[in-house]
């Protein structure tokens, strides 16, 4: 029962662990998207600081590790960690760029997904990574800051702290646990009682007169409470002695 019930609970724990992890990436998905959205028009016009300032005021939200902004090159020209900015990102470590060779610029994803999980300062983030793109429609414009020839002007990558999410879920693993054992208890105590009434008891009922009837007292009867095979062998033990005390 213990191994059972533990296995069905795990598949069940894992199963809800992925869905809520699924929900966050769709919901951090749709978050990168709309600030890619936001600050579409000002990257077009390579308007940097108006852009910058957009993510840094996202950045700035609750359950939102960071949002920062670097090149093809993979350097960071923009960070809400401050500290970050100017760096070059470790492409090789990225999850997300593990489709390009290494020392090649950044030039389109081509992965199924854009996430990846990691820890910081105690606790998981999911990253979420988008490309922007150069229009090239607008390339003819007045308002075009980028030459044609260059796809992609950047990526905006957000980090998403997981800490609430995993508290949450630690506290129905917590629960789940605790109602399991306890239905356990009480499973093994009913089936203590029913083995205890219907096995037990005759069983030893039946011993205690054996023992009795080998010691020579042949007015021994058991009473006959159980049906089925021990009931059976009850009336058949009664017979028995009833046989003997004739003979």
């Amino acid at each position: 029962s213990l191994v059972v019930v533990g296995t069905a609970i795990w598949i069940v724990l894992q199963a809800q662990e992925a869905q809520l992890v699924g929900e966050v990436v769709r919901s951090a998905e749709l978050f990168s998207e709309t600030i890619k959205s936001s600050t579409y028009h000002d990257m077009l016009a390579d308007r940097r600081e108006s852009a910058y300032l957009i993510m840094n005021t996202i950045g700035q939200q609750a359950g939102v590790e960071r949002v920062r902004f670097f090149n093809k090159e993979g350097r960071v020209t923009f960070s809400s960690d401050r500290a970050e900015t100017g760096t070059l990102v470790d492409k090789r470590a990225e999850q997300c760029y593990g489709c390009h060779e290494a020392g090649r610029p950044l030039e389109r994803l081509t992965t199924s997904t854009r996430h990846r999980i990691y820890t910081s300062h105690g606790h998981r983030v999911l990253g979420m990574v988008t490309p922007i793109y150069n229009e090239a429609a607008c390339s003819t414009a007045a308002c075009h800051a980028h030459p044609p020839e260059k796809r992609v002007l950047g990526v905006i990558d957000i980090g998403i702290s997981l800490a609430e999410i995993d508290a949450h879920f630690a506290t129905i693993r917590r629960n789940t646990m605790l109602s399991a054992g306890l239905a356990v208890l009480v499973l093994g105590a009913f089936v203590g009682w029913l083995a205890q009434r219907a096995v037990v008891r005759p069983v030893s009922q039946l011993v205690g007169a054996t023992r009795s009837v080998a010691a020579g007292d042949f007015t021994t009867e058991i009473s006959v409470a159980t049906t089925g095979e021990l009931g059976a062998l009850e009336r058949s033990f009664n017979e028995m002695i009833g046989a003997l005390s004739v003979a």
